[in-house]
């Protein structure tokens, strides 16, 4: 609650406090982590979470969380192995492809950011960031994307395949043509 409430070094000093009275506590650890990145602690917060994983290697939260924090700071392979490992422990792990996919992107690799979000809905994600992802790529390199629209009223209703002819990023908007209309 300290953090949300713009007072992260005060969180941090908490957290430094209970986890000073219970080191093997992972969920101390890990809120630690979070403190200590809020204010600009960011190695820190990665020592304190190669720390819990060291405690509780099993725990796939620590790696995302992991993964992220080295994704931030610009260690794209070191995200990368934690990625994998989240994505190998629960293979349905919206954040663990997207985080793949981002290293992906970042890298200027479409083909195989591409390729690993076919994998992750071949995995069973069925996330709506997945999938919104996969239809920007497949947009970029000029590929239709095929999308259910449904064009019912009051409830009832009335499925179409319809084309996805745009993406407006800024206002959050899909451009989809469907027959004549669009």
């Amino acid at each position: 609650a300290l953090r949300e409430a713009g007072r992260a070094r005060e969180a941090m000093d908490a957290f430094e406090t209970l986890v000073a009275r219970s080191p093997g506590n992972v969920p101390f650890l890990a809120r630690l982590a979070d403190a200590q990145a809020a204010v600009g602690r960011r190695e820190a917060g990665v020592a304190t979470l190669e720390h819990a994983i060291g405690l509780n290697p099993r725990l796939d939260f620590l790696h995302l969380h992991l993964a992220d924090a080295y994704f931030e700071l610009g260690r794209l392979e070191d995200a990368r192995a934690e990625y994998e490992l989240v994505a190998t422990l629960d293979p349905r792990s919206a954040a663990a492809w997207m985080g793949l996919a981002a290293i992906a992107q970042r890298a200027g690799k479409p083909a195989e950011e591409r390729a690993i979000l076919d994998r992750a809905v071949r995995e069973g994600t069925r996330s709506g960031a997945v999938f919104a992802r996969l239809a920007q790529v497949e947009l970029a390199a000029g590929n239709p994307v095929l999308v259910l629209q449904d064009l019912g009223a009051l409830g009832i209703r009335r499925w179409h395949f319809a084309v996805v002819i745009g993406h407006d990023v800024d206002r959050d908007l899909v451009i989809l043509r469907s027959g004549t209309r669009r």
